[in-house]
């Protein structure tokens, strides 16, 4: 007996077998060899898990590969049945037995194909089950860490190598960057279905309008006036209804999203032709504002000065509500919408939310003014601060 290094099993080795197949002498028998072959491609692997990623990474290819062969196979199939159809219609004079040869080959032919693209599908979910388990040991150590670091999808794709390179280079693996835009999309998927939850069970009245208010609110980012941009989004929100057991109907859930987004744009355009004559905008013309609209107001003016703007999620932001990035230095930014003067509370959140977001700096932003110690504790802590009249300032250099 002898344990086979392909397959671990302890089997009494054959090696006429192994000298034929290969002359490592890596298969035990061709049970074995066949379990390390995808398809028709010819490919060997060393293990399962070197076989399934394969299967994952190349899902498309594959199952487009046998949907070609099996339209070819049915094709020869027909010609077979004819051929076999023919010879016993001749010789027995049978047309039930010729249509029945006739249609017997291509049919058991098509579904063999059949079978094949099943088990490449089944393989690469079997894959992706891996790749979910794996996102769930690393979101603290790595994910969270990076999509804190790298908040758009350009920087993440930039980056996503050397993601990868971390992952493999601690968890001892070989995962590619499809894998590792898994991961990330996993990890943005996991963290939002949280904060549906959290939102959604704290709403009294769960009413379509109200969840749908929800989530615009938590996807600032979306355009909701196309279903295919915010299918995903929509059918993750509602498995989130699901398991809080509200009842919903999903036709009226898209009438009133996009009654609602529609109802926010044309408030946001009504704002900006409200503008005085000269086309600025003043602080003392934003006092009908309510905080989340400031918020967006000021995400508008950072986009005009040519920064890449991320609106942070409404729920465990850290106390920032905008990062902001140009130039590679990325800004963590709180706005307050108050009339009267912020305190320290404003700057010691600001700084916290800096180190969270591994931010280069950070920036208070409000229509009224700062207390003298909110002024003190900025200064020791690099935190740049932007009351009333500075807002003024920004908005004739921008606008």
């Amino acid at each position: 007996m002898k344990q086979c290094p392909t397959c671990g099993k302890d089997v009494k080795w054959y090696e006429g077998f192994s000298d034929t197949l290969n002359k490592q002498g890596r298969y035990c028998s061709f049970a074995c060899f066949k379990g390390r072959t995808v398809g028709s491609l010819g490919k060997t692997f060393q293990n399962d898990t070197e076989k399934l990623q394969y299967i994952f990474i190349n899902e498309d290819l594959l199952v487009q590969e046998n949907k070609r062969k099996q339209s070819s196979a049915v094709g020869w199939g027909l010609f077979l049945g004819f051929v076999l159809g023919l010879i016993f219609w001749i010789s027995l004079s049978s047309w039930i037995l010729f249509f029945v040869l006739l249609a017997a080959p291509p049919i058991v032919f098509y579904y063999l194909k059949e079978k094949t693209i099943k088990e490449i599908i089944t393989a690469a979910d079997e894959y992706r089950e891996f790749l979910i388990k794996l996102e769930k040991e690393i979101r603290e150590d790595i994910l969270d860490s990076f999509n804190k670091r790298y908040f758009s999808s350009e920087q993440k794709i930039e980056h996503v190598s050397d993601l990868v390179n971390l992952i493999n280079h601690k968890k001892k693996l070989n995962l590619s960057d499809k894998e590792g835009m898994f991961l990330l999309i996993q990890s943005e998927t996991e963290h939002n279905l949280g904060l549906f939850h959290k939102e959604v069970s704290q709403l009294k009245d769960k009413s379509a309008q109200n969840l749908v208010k929800i989530l615009i609110k938590l996807s600032p980012e979306t355009d909701f006036d196309e279903e295919e941009s915010y299918d995903d989004l929509l059918n993750l929100f509602t498995e989130c209804l699901q398991k809080e057991k509200i009842d919903y109907n999903l036709d009226s859930l898209k009438q009133e999203l996009l009654k609602e987004y529609k109802s926010l744009n044309a408030k946001h355009f009504e704002k900006k032709l409200s503008r005085n004559a000269d086309n600025k905008l003043s602080v003392k013309e934003i006092e009908h504002l309510d905080g989340f609209e400031f918020e967006q107001l000021i995400g508008d003016l950072f986009k005009k000065a040519g920064y890449k703007v991320r609106v942070t999620k409404k729920s465990g932001d850290q106390g920032a509500d905008l990062i902001v990035e140009k130039d590679g230095v990325s800004t963590a930014i709180q706005t307050k919408k108050y009339s009267d003067s912020v305190g320290n509370k404003a700057v010691q959140e600001i700084v916290a939310s800096m180190k969270y977001y591994d931010c280069d700096k950070a920036m208070v932003i409000t229509t009224g003014d700062f207390t003298k110690s909110a002024y003190e504790l900025a200064a020791r802590n690099g935190v740049k601060l932007i009351d009333g009249k500075e807002l003024d300032k920004l908005f004739d250099e921008i606008l």
